[in-house]
């Protein structure tokens, strides 16, 4: 299980509210954790995205927002005996690697000279993504890219896709 800590708007938590309640149904279907938010009460802050008027001279009024400290749980997604740990996006203009770590930090460290190659057919290409996942029998790890994942668990798994993307949502939320 994970944890994130941020501070998101009352628009913000509403969106991602439904982003957990679809997330949750998809978790039912696959087997995994539920995810779950806790939050504080609101509290008023300055609107961070509010542009004044140079002209004028508005100091005495800047827009409030309400703000809520959250704390998300769970969003690990589980598939057979395999935890995905790590989603890694690739920049096809600069080649670099762009890490999303849905569990502990050993993904980065591991997989930072990452080429998109994935470990189940052995072919290196031009890849978008790729994933990370650990065997829950023995810890090791493998990376597979996304279109092996039905291939590699050997059903469909547009279910799966759609839950990695919320998971990856839930820690772009956090900004970890």
């Amino acid at each position: 299980m994970k944890t994130y800590k941020f501070r998101i708007t009352e628009q913000q938590k509403t969106k991602l509210l439904t982003d957990i309640t679809k997330f949750n149904k998809l978790a039912d279907k696959l087997g995994c954790t539920h995810a779950s938010l806790s939050s504080s009460p609101a509290s008023l802050g300055i609107d961070p995205h509010h542009k004044t008027n140079t002209i004028t001279d508005v100091t005495w009024h800047l827009p409030q927002v309400k703000f809520y400290d959250c704390e998300l749980t769970g969003s690990l997604v589980i598939a057979g005996d395999y935890t995905f740990i790590a989603t890694i996006h690739y920049n096809t203009s600069t080649q670099k690697a762009n890490f999303v770590e849905m569990e502990s930090g050993e993904a980065t460290i591991d997989y930072s000279d990452s080429l998109p190659v994935c470990n189940h057919c052995n072919t290196k290409r031009k890849r978008n993504v790729t994933y990370i996942v650990r065997s829950n029998k023995d810890d090791s790890t493998i990376q597979v890219g996304s279109t092996c994942l039905k291939d590699f668990f050997g059903y469909d798994v547009s279910d799966l896709i759609k839950a990695l993307k919320f998971a990856t949502k839930f820690t772009n939320v956090s900004g970890n």
